[in-house]
């Protein structure tokens, strides 16, 4: 079975880097089914992507960060095993950078000072952390069109698996690609 996950490179990440970065995960068993076109988050998005972070003194300097230049939205697939979030996650590391032999150790960290004393890691490359997060994060930078062309083949998988996306961002049931469609819209208007 195919598994996939969603990944996106931050703004301060250069052209020659993002090469390499590509080449990384390539190296590390991920394919790269699509590359998304370079764009900026509006500052509503990036408060949606951020959503779990609410409330925290960081939360506005993250927001900030990621709308201060363009991004590049990606989905990677693991074909030879399952959890391609879960090991995706591992070979990014921490989002301080601490751990060896991570993108994020490799690629670099910086540590901003902002408001009230707080300093802020920015790092290069973000990994999502779940299936929902997945879901919730693709449907932010891609169309409903990308979405189908993307998703199409795993989200037959997952139905397969009786999983979907719920209101309260738990995968169960089953349903087809344009309810799950609705169901990501729905859930982006509510938040």
């Amino acid at each position: 079975r195919q598994d996939f996950t969603f990944a996106i490179l931050k703004p301060d990440v250069t052209d020659k880097m993002r090469e390499q970065i590509l080449e990384d995960i390539r190296t590390n068993g991920f394919e790269i089914v699509y590359i998304g076109s370079p764009r900026r988050y509006t500052e509503e998005e990036a408060k949606k992507h951020y959503m779990e972070h609410k409330g925290k003194p960081f939360y506005e300097g993250l927001v900030q960060y990621i709308i201060s230049g363009e991004i590049v939205p990606l989905i990677l697939r693991k074909t030879d095993s399952r959890n391609a979030v879960e090991k995706f996650k591992k070979l990014v590391g921490k989002s301080d950078g601490s751990e060896l032999n991570t993108l994020r150790n490799r690629y670099g960290v910086s540590i901003v000072p902002y408001k009230g004393g707080i300093n802020i890691q920015y790092n290069k490359i973000h990994a999502s952390d779940s299936m929902p997060i997945v879901l919730r994060e693709a449907s932010l930078v891609f169309t409903d069109e990308e979405l189908k062309n993307i998703f199409d083949e795993d989200i037959c998988l997952l139905i397969k698996e009786k999983l979907f996306l719920q209101d309260d961002g738990i995968l169960k049931g089953t349903i087809g690609i344009d309810d799950l469609l609705k169901s990501l819209t729905l859930l982006q208007k509510e938040i």
